[in-house]
């Protein structure tokens, strides 16, 4: 049984355009320079990712930095970001750079389900060194080789 003609054409592009995405990082042709610098959570303080999907996450352990990608739905940023349409494939694509990465953890538990990548909503909070610090006992301590 066939899919729907369309949603293969927009799949198909949406696939290209991570595959686009995914070069680029790769090949290091962003000019990170002409970004917006701001930390993670004034930039969600403004926007939301409400609604918008991932494309990915790279990683870098040796420059100590991520980078996240997503297909932006900029219709809750109040007119601040254009709004193309309601098709995904229109929408901007958003990257976020962390710099000076300390850890990295990932639990897929009750995310991404029927293979969605959708984001219902997005937090940060800032902890202090001593939490840090628990933070990196505790998950170094489970670490298995």
């Amino acid at each position: 049984m066939s899919q729907d003609p369309d949603w293969e054409a927009l799949f198909e592009r949406q696939m290209q355009k991570r595959r686009f995405v995914a070069e680029l990082l790769l090949t290091s042709e962003l000019h990170w320079e002409a970004a917006r610098p701001d930390t993670l959570m004034h930039f969600l303080e403004q926007y939301t990712l409400h609604d918008s999907y991932w494309i990915g996450v790279w990683i870098d352990p040796l420059e100590e930095e991520a980078i996240l990608a997503f297909e932006w739905d900029t219709f809750w940023a109040q007119g601040r970001v254009p709004d193309p349409t309601d098709q995904v494939i229109s929408w901007p694509t958003l990257l976020i750079r962390l710099n000076k990465l300390v850890m990295y953890y990932y639990d897929k538990q009750d995310q991404f389900k029927d293979g969605s990548t959708y984001i219902g909503a997005a937090e940060t909070q800032t902890i202090t060194l001593e939490e840090r610090e628990q933070l990196l006992t505790c998950f170094s301590g489970n670490l298995q080789l």
